[in-house]
């Protein structure tokens, strides 16, 4: 969509999207991620969360519903994408992730910046 204004045609995607005050196709499909995490993890959905995550031991400073990745995955892409989340969502702070609706939760995960790494 961004290609089609001419006056923008020498600038990259990041920086399109920064002028037109619009979010890269990665940051949404994060937010997207972050938000089923949510609702798997809430029983929101018809799914075991136990089969994609389980909570981590280790505590740290952001916040006290870390995951780690479960299970054994048959290809390393699989694998690696619940990698992701559970990175992004780790590094998610505690009044984002103990929100009691998910109205609440997208609320503050959008005021946070959900900065997670690039």
């Amino acid at each position: 969509m961004t290609r089609i204004i001419l006056e923008l045609k020498d600038m990259n995607y990041e920086d399109k999207c920064d002028r037109l005050g619009l979010t890269t196709l990665e940051k949404r499909g994060k937010r997207g991620d972050l938000i089923e995490t949510y609702k798997i993890l809430n029983g929101m959905e018809n799914v075991d969360h136990k089969f994609f995550f389980e909570y981590s031991d280790v505590m740290t400073r952001s916040n006290t519903r870390k995951l780690k990745k479960r299970g054994h995955w048959r290809t390393i892409s699989r694998a690696n994408s619940f990698s992701v989340v559970v990175n992004d969502w780790n590094s998610l702070p505690e009044d984002v992730v103990t929100a009691t609706a998910i109205s609440a939760f997208k609320t503050r995960l959008d005021q946070c910046g959900w900065s997670m790494t690039e």
